[in-house]
C-alpha cells in the first residue's frame, strides 16, 4: 500500500491526494455493507484519480492503449478520459490486473451499464465522500439508508439535473445506467 500512496502523494495535488483518501476509506465501509472485499475496494478507491492531474495529451496516450475508441463526449472534454487512462496506468506501473479493480477505476467517471458491485461502491464513494461540499450532512445521512442500486440512481438523477442546469449533455454510458438501474430499482 506505501507504494501506492506515495506515488499519489507525489503526482496528485494535496486536494485531490485527501480525496482519494475519504473515498477508499468511504468505499471500504460500503463494502463491507455490501459483501464486496472491503480491500479490494479500498484500492480501486484509492486509486481512481491516480490520473487526473496529467496532461490532456498523455490522459490521450493512455487511455488510447485499452484499445476502445473515443466517444464523442471524450473528445469533448478529454478530462473524461482519466478513468480509463487510470486503469491502464495502474496496470502498467503496479501490475494490477483484478479485472475488477480495473473496471471500477475505469467506468468511475460516467459508469457504465453492467457495472459489478465493486464499480458501483467506487462510483458512489467518490460521489458522496465527506469531503465533498455539495453533500449536506443531512443528504449523506439519508443516501446510506439507501440500497446501492437505488442510491446510484438518485446520484445519477442529481448528476443529470447538474449537467441540465448548466446546459451540458449528459454522457451516453450514464444514461445507459440509469435506465439499467431503473428498471431494476422499480
Amino acid at each position: 500500500m506505501n507504494d501506492y500512496l506515495r506515488y499519489l502523494r507525489k503526482n496528485l495535488s494535496f486536494e485531490r491526494y485527501t480525496h482519494s483518501l475519504r473515498t477508499a476509506e468511504l468505499a471500504r465501509v460500503l463494502a463491507q455493507e455490501n459483501g464486496v472485499d472491503p480491500e479490494d475496494a479500498y484500492l480501486a478507491a484509492l486509486l481512481h484519480d491516480i490520473a487526473r492531474d496529467l496532461p490532456v495529451e498523455r490522459l490521450e496516450e493512455l487511455a488510447g492503449q485499452d484499445g476502445k475508441p473515443f466517444r464523442d463526449f471524450e473528445r469533448e472534454k478529454p478530462v473524461m478520459l482519466h478513468g480509463r487512462a487510470g486503469a491502464v496506468l495502474i496496470e502498467q506501473l503496479f501490475g494490477i490486473e483484478d479485472k475488477s479493480i480495473l473496471e471500477a477505476v475505469r467506468n468511475h467517471t460516467t459508469g457504465s451499464p453492467g457495472m459489478d458491485s465493486l464499480s458501483k461502491i467506487v462510483y458512489v464513494a467518490d460521489t458522496i465522500e465527506p469531503g465533498r461540499k455539495h453533500i449536506s450532512r443531512e443528504d449523506f445521512t439519508r443516501y446510506r439508508k439507501m440500497s446501492m442500486n437505488e442510491l446510484l440512481c438518485r446520484l445519477l438523477e442529481e448528476s443529470f439535473a447538474h449537467l441540465g442546469s448548466k446546459g451540458n449533455a449528459v454522457a451516453q454510458p450514464a444514461l445507459d445506467l440509469y435506465n439499467e438501474l431503473s428498471r431494476v430499482t422499480q
